[in-house]
């Protein structure tokens, strides 16, 4: 399960690092795609075979455009290097609207790459009460 809350930054060539907890939760492969709202999916390679496929399968008069949204933005498999870093292509971090400071939070079966100020806003509209139900 994916889980957890880490902060971090991009640096000058579009790079983040993927904490250690977080790479061993996301496994050695991972694929990078625009996710729900503003923010990046990441994905266990496994878990975006079995994610792409159930998408596929819907049909595509009512999901056309869902499709076109999500399978264009998908990056290459990646592989995080020796420092546990990954590369944020630029269509990506567009979507995201990613700046400097970063949070990647777990969401069970994948993590999401948010840019801090964005998901602060997000996040003051969720009450104790929105927890609570």
């Amino acid at each position: 399960m994916i889980v957890g809350e880490y902060s971090h930054t991009l640096d000058a060539k579009n790079r983040t690092i993927l904490p250690a907890k977080l790479r061993e939760q996301l496994g050695d492969k991972i694929v990078l795609v625009r996710g729900m709202e503003s923010c990046i999916a990441v994905y266990p390679e496994e878990a975006w075979q079995a994610f792409a496929h159930k998408l596929d399968s819907l049909p595509d008069v009512a999901t056309r455009h869902v499709k076109m949204a999500i399978f264009s933005s998908v990056s290459d498999v990646l592989t995080p290097d020796q420092q546990g870093r990954i590369m944020i292509p630029a269509k990506l971090k567009e979507h995201a609207g990613l700046q400097k400071n970063l949070v990647t939070i777990g969401m069970s079966n994948h993590a999401e790459i948010w840019d801090e100020d964005t998901l602060n806003a997000v996040m003051s509209g969720v009450s104790d009460a929105d927890v609570q139900e």
